[in-house]
Formats: C-alpha cells, structure tokens, sequence
C-alpha cells in the first residue's frame, strides 16, 4: 500500500489530486494512508466532515492491514495474511466454514445500509460523522430498493459467490482460522465503505449522476455493470482455465506455471480482473472518482504485497 504523499494533517479535497489544510485536532493523529475525496465541486468547503470521515476510513484500513502484515512471516510462501502460504495445502473445515459465513453475510449487511428510510443502517453510522442520508433518489424496484441499490446489492452478492466458489471449487490452500477472520472482515469493511459512500448525499453517485426518474437508471451505471461484468468474468474465467491445466489428467500442470488461455495476455490476470470489478463497485457508489481511486488504490497494494509472495512462488516452478 503507497504511503501518503499528502503530510499529516492534510487531506484531500474534492476531486482526485486536490488538498486544503486542515488543522490538526488535539490528540488526533491521521492515518499514515490518505484517500483522496472525490465528492461533488460544490462540496469543498465542507472539509471538517470530510477529514472526519476519510481519517477514520484510513485508521481502520491500518488497522486491519498491520495484521496482514504479521500474519504470515516472510519467507514463506506467501507475504500476509490476504495472501496467506501458497504452498500450505489440504483442507481446513472451520476456517472454511467461518470464511463462508462472514460472505454470507456480507450482503445482507449491504441490504441493511442500502435499505432506505428510518430502517436503515445508514443513518446512524453517517450520523457519527455529521452525514446526511441520502433519501430515495428512484421508485423501489425490488426488496424497498432502487434500481441503483439493487445494482449494488447485486455487486455485493456476486463478489461474495465469487470468493466463496473459488475457496470451495478453485483454491487448494488451507484457510486458517485467523486468516479466514482477516479476509472476512477486510472484504465486508470494504463492500461497507462503498454502500455508505453511495447514502451518504455528499458523496452518492447519483449525486453527480441523476438517474432518470422513470427508471432509475443512468449511463454511468451502465458503464459501471459492463465494467464490473468485464472484470469478475475475466477473474473467474481464468482461474477455471488455470484449473483445468492444473487438474489434467496427464499430470502435464503438476509444478508448472500455467501461461495458456488468458494467462497468455498477462501473468496474473486474474487478479487485474479482481482489481477491475472492484472499482466498478467504487463506480457505482461514488462515481469516477472513487472508481479511480479504488482501482489505483488496488493496484499499489497488488504491487506491493502480492507481486512479490506470487513471482516467488511461481519461479519455484517452471513454465
């Protein structure tokens, strides 16, 4: 993950690479991590409640990123605990189960802050810091939803389906139980930033983007399922590829490198497809912006702690 190029007791203004100085408060200490705030032009003198909300997003990405950073030592097959140890193998039922689980409920989480109205999670968590909901921008569609949180909701499912299959169907490393806990939460943390990035009326997409009023549709949000739709089939499809090579009944993928089928275009396509529909997600809570920000954010970390545990672990094997 990069380190903050913006000093402490600074954050981002409103649009990607804009700043304003913001004195520090009395024992507050920012977050080493910054994320640009990409709301509407007409919001930048609002920067008490975005420094608010931005150091506290920050503070609990450090937190949760420390202990990746000490799960698992270097020099084993793997740098972290999002990473874990490539070559730990065999099953792990509870850590499995307890992966499934916290997935599982991950979208329903979602459902309870996308809901509008006085039963939504929303409202309390942006009231901590000084934000206003967003009222229903569409006639509800399905399950009190608009067509824009339905989209998100759905989002929110397939990216859980996703992990859980390739745990399940894809994956042969073992899933610890601390591990497992980690992953969970990290990936509900982040589903959750997005929802309440999409309620929050100073950051909504459909702030910036107004959807149609019979529909409740808007090209971004077209762009953003295309996108996203691009990015999970891109990641799923070369996973099963790379499966498929491994499974051979020949033995010809046991301790190779597979570099077929997708894995032709780059070495770890996969994980450029799951960089790629998560930042559509950011796409369509919070617009370009975010979905720009998400997708580099992604990027940086990817470089960083992946690279390095996966071109370990694939020179240990040939091509």
């Amino acid at each position: 993950m990069p380190r903050c190029s913006v000093p402490r007791g600074q954050v981002s203004g409103s649009g990607i690479g804009a700043s304003s100085d913001i004195p520090r408060r009395r024992g507050h200490a920012y977050s080493k991590y910054t994320i640009p705030w990409p709301g509407p032009q007409n919001l930048r003198g609002n920067h008490e409640k975005q420094n608010l909300i931005c150091s506290v997003t920050c503070r609990a990405t450090d937190r949760i990123m420390s202990h990746f950073e000490k799960e698992v030592p270097k020099g084993r097959g793997g740098r972290g605990a999002l990473h874990g140890d490539r070559n730990d193998k065999g099953p792990s039922p509870l850590g499995t189960a307890i992966f499934i689980a916290l997935r599982v409920l991950d979208p329903v989480l979602q459902y309870g802050i996308l809901l509008p109205g006085t039963a939504s999670l929303a409202a309390p968590i942006l009231g901590l810091f000084g934000g206003t909901p967003l009222p229903l921008e569409a006639a509800p569609l399905v399950l009190g939803l608009s067509p824009w949180r339905l989209t998100l909701l759905g989002m929110s499912i397939l990216g859980s389906l996703k992990g859980i299959f390739y745990l399940i169907y894809v994956s042969e490393t073992k899933m610890p139980i601390a591990t497992a806990l980690l992953v969970g939460v990290f990936k509900a943390f982040s589903t959750t930033v997005n929802s309440l990035m999409f309620c929050a009326a100073a950051t909504s997409a459909t702030t910036s983007y107004v959807p149609d009023k019979s529909t409740g549709w808007h090209p971004v949000l077209s762009a953003a399922c295309a996108i996203f739709t691009l990015g999970i089939t891109v990641e799923t499809v070369s996973e099963l590829q790379r499966r498929s090579f491994k499974k051979d009944p020949s033995g010809r993928g046991q301790g190779k490198v597979y570099t077929g089928g997708l894995f032709r275009i780059a070495r770890h396509i996969n994980y450029g497809g799951y960089t790629v529909w998560k930042a559509a997600a950011g796409l369509a809570a919070s617009g370009w912006g975010w979905g720009g920000l998400t997708l580099l954010w992604l990027l940086a970390e990817f470089r960083r702690r992946g690279v390095p545990a996966l071109d370990a672990y694939c020179e240990k094997r040939v091509c």
